[in-house]
């Protein structure tokens, strides 16, 4: 929330499902309300976040493939990269979320300013400098771009039969401790279209121009650099709570595990409802092929923190992060053993 008092929201991309919970998980941990949103979610939850960001209730949304052609929501005022774009079309059409003003004929109102956070290392540097070049001619090829149907290439790690149930993303940053701010804004105060066209709508708006208000054009821009300076907030080092992390790092396990069970399931050509499996593990107690699967998967994670099966729940933050490096090891693992189970 900015000085304002007006609830500013996040709107975040990430490169599949499993590294958007990773991230809204980060984002929980540090006080924000988040939630991750994605094609292949049920109709249902896709419309309760949607819902939850509309009234305020979500600080921020974490979106794989969603929120392209058509989404338009002004309170988004922060667009976080978490995730490499293939072109400047779907970069515009991700940076375009955050650019609906809030307040109309205000273009200098900090409502109406727009911030993008992204990784040095994921190299998009060269489409903001691009972005930053369109002048007004370009408009029409930029509201073409944020309603074509081209929404954000597929590269979300979805699914495939035939390879390695993976389930680590390509590119994450974590515990990362940022201690400077490389700061571009899209609005220079000293381009000389931006006065024109400042000049101009204070000419419309109360029919003064800069004579009649005593003010050279220097003298004008000298005041909206000073004025822009006095509106830029200092970042604060967010504190986490030892408590909420070691919470938010259990959650994700479960999310993981969860996750991976799915990607095992579909690697051997198995529904999750059906009970295939069961049989070979009578004493399981399951009812179906993902109930026995996913408790192959936790009995694997505890063997490796060399734990008791029913210590899930007091797992160290430490230990968390420790089968996280494992997990593409112990999905491997099961795989094979329920592999070999079907070939009898």
């Amino acid at each position: 929330m900015r000085t304002t008092g007006t609830k500013h929201q996040i709107i975040a991309v990430a490169c599949s499902v499993d590294h958007a919970r990773e991230v809204r998980s980060l984002y929980q941990e540090r006080g924000c309300n988040a939630s991750e949103i994605y094609s292949q979610m049920k109709k249902e939850k896709k419309e309760e976040v949607l819902r939850n960001l509309r009234n305020g209730k979500l600080d921020c949304i974490v979106q794989v493939q969603m929120l392209g052609e058509g989404f338009d929501h002004p309170p988004l005022s922060v667009a976080v990269i978490f995730r490499p774009f293939r072109s400047l079309s779907p970069y515009i059409q991700f940076v375009g979320r955050i650019m609906r003003v809030i307040h109309q004929n205000s273009p200098g109102h900090p409502d109406n300013e727009g911030i993008i956070v992204s990784h040095l290392g994921l190299n998009m540097d060269k489409y903001w400098e691009d972005f930053k070049d369109f002048d007004k001619d370009d408009q029409e090829v930029i509201d073409k771009w944020l309603t074509s149907e081209e929404v954000f290439p597929d590269i979300d790690g979805r699914e495939k039969r035939t390879q390695r149930p993976r389930l680590t993303p390509d590119m994450i940053v974590l515990d990362e401790i940022v201690d400077k701010f490389i700061t571009q804004d899209f609005i220079d105060m000293t381009d000389e279209a931006i006065l024109d066209q400042l000049i101009a709508t204070i000419y419309k708006t109360t029919g003064l121009n800069l004579e009649s208000l005593g003010l050279s054009r220097n003298e004008l821009k000298t005041r909206l650099i000073k004025a822009k300076k006095k509106t830029d907030l200092k970042p604060e080092k967010i504190v986490v709570s030892p408590q909420k992390q070691r919470q938010q790092a259990r959650k994700r396990l479960d999310e993981r595990a969860r996750s991976l069970t799915n990607k095992i399931l579909g690697a051997i050509d198995l529904s999750v409802n059906t009970p295939q499996l069961v049989k070979y593990f009578p004493h399981r107690g399951a009812i179906n092929n993902f109930a026995v699967v996913i408790q192959l998967v936790n009995i694997k994670i505890c063997e490796k923190l060399g734990v008791p099966l029913n210590s899930r729940d007091k797992l160290t933050l430490e230990q968390v992060e420790y089968v996280y490096g494992h997990f593409d090891n112990i999905g491997d693992e099961v795989q094979r053993i329920l592999e070999e189970k079907l070939k009898r």
